[in-house]
């Protein structure tokens, strides 16, 4: 065979290798988003470690967030936050204080990192990686997210569950050397919340100082 015709052979493999990946990766990522309907509320508690590469160093803790759609109610050991959709209040327990804005995009994740489970419809590529077991043995696709634009984020790893679609963790590889992992522990679907979950009530945080950065 023609050397140059084995190139070109071997060139549109790769093409169509590359394609069936990113089909492959939209279709599961389709998949996991749609378990979480915005009509419907959850409750996701999750265990976070964030490792700092360089320094050697990590921390882990639980958390429990409650989603509605784009509002969210998020508490650790160290912040309580809620977002109404437009505006955020960050209660950071050690000084008492508490934070209100109108958060970006970006900022929002900060905040909530299970917003990254869409992520992948605005501004990023994706590529199907294979399975393998998540740290809790459980069976899972792994697709990788990468931003389109150079930001905080260089990369996202998803592990999403063989059997439901539902999210098993969550890596966000941060500039700096960063690493935050997110292990899913449990999902409660179908719970109604009231609307005033998702905003700061100053009648049960009477000694909060409000600081208004909006």
């Amino acid at each position: 065979m023609n050397q140059k015709l084995k190139i070109f052979l071997l060139l549109l493999l790769g093409v169509s290798f590359n394609l069936t990946a990113q089909e492959d990766a939209k279709q599961l990522l389709d998949k996991m988003s749609a378990t979480f309907s915005r009509n419907k509320g959850y409750t996701i508690s999750f265990t976070m470690n964030i490792k700092q590469i360089r320094q050697k160093t990590s921390e882990s803790f639980n958390a429990r967030i409650d989603l509605k759609g784009n509002q969210f109610y998020l508490t650790t050991p160290d912040i309580e936050a809620w977002f109404n959709g437009k505006t955020q209040w960050v209660l950071m327990r050690q000084n008492n204080e508490v934070n209100m804005t109108t958060p970006t995009e970006q900022e929002l994740r900060q905040t909530n990192p299970i917003q990254v489970i869409n992520s992948y419809k605005k501004g990023y590529s994706y590529e199907y990686k294979g399975t393998r077991n998540d740290i809790k043995g459980r069976s899972s696709y792994v697709i990788e997210l990468t931003p389109e634009k150079k930001g905080d984020i260089e990369y996202i790893t998803l592990l999403i569950n063989k059997e439901n679609y539902a999210p098993n963790s969550i890596l966000i590889r941060q500039k700096g050397s960063v690493e935050s992992s997110i292990y899913i522990d449990s999902i409660k679907r179908d719970v109604n919340f009231p609307e005033s979950l998702f905003v700061f009530d100053k009648k049960k945080h009477p000694d909060a100082e409000i600081i208004d950065l909006r």
